[in-house]
């Protein structure tokens, strides 16, 4: 793996570890249950006001990112990627799941900062 000049969660390669990582918002009342099925952490019993931290995971169980999940209530959570990895790029891969049921919206947040 380090030959690709990348290793767990990391790309060592470029200057991309200097950034702060990006951070989305997730509304609404299907919250929990989609970051349950889209990520490697239970947040069913997740209580407001609590932050986790997961993984996203590709098709083939290979890590893409690790995040860190604050919880602010049952219809609010926010989402920050690690160092180098675009907020942008996560919404792009989460958004083709959202789908009616869910009753969530995704928000990519950085541009606010």
């Amino acid at each position: 793996a380090l030959k690709s000049g990348q290793c767990i969660g990391w790309q060592l390669t470029s200057d991309a570890y200097l950034s702060s990582g990006g951070m989305l918002e997730i509304r609404g009342k299907g919250v929990k249950d989609f970051l349950n099925n889209k990520l490697t952490q239970e947040f069913s019993d997740a209580p407001s006001s609590s932050y986790r931290e997961a993984c996203l995971l590709d098709g083939k169980g290979r890590m893409i990112d690790r995040l860190k999940i604050a919880l602010v209530d049952d219809e609010t959570a926010f989402v920050l990627t690690s160092p180098g990895h675009s907020s942008q790029l996560l919404l792009d891969r989460l958004s083709p799941f959202v789908f009616p049921l869910d009753r969530i919206e995704l928000s990519n947040l950085e541009e606010a900062f």
